[in-house]
């Protein structure tokens, strides 16, 4: 996406699984239910800069 939107500023929040006690997330596991605890990641920084 970066490169469509050039003139938009990027962040990569990266989350590493083993930290929080998992073998894996993935990209759809994010929005699993059972990993809800990571929602406010995604909350706080819509917050921040919506």
């Amino acid at each position: 996406m970066t490169r469509i939107y050039t003139q938009s500023k990027a962040s990569i929040i990266a989350i590493d699984p083993t930290e929080l006690g998992k073998e894996s997330i993935g990209h759809m596991g994010f929005f699993s239910s059972k990993n809800s605890n990571l929602w406010n990641h995604a909350t706080d920084f819509l917050n921040k800069y919506l």
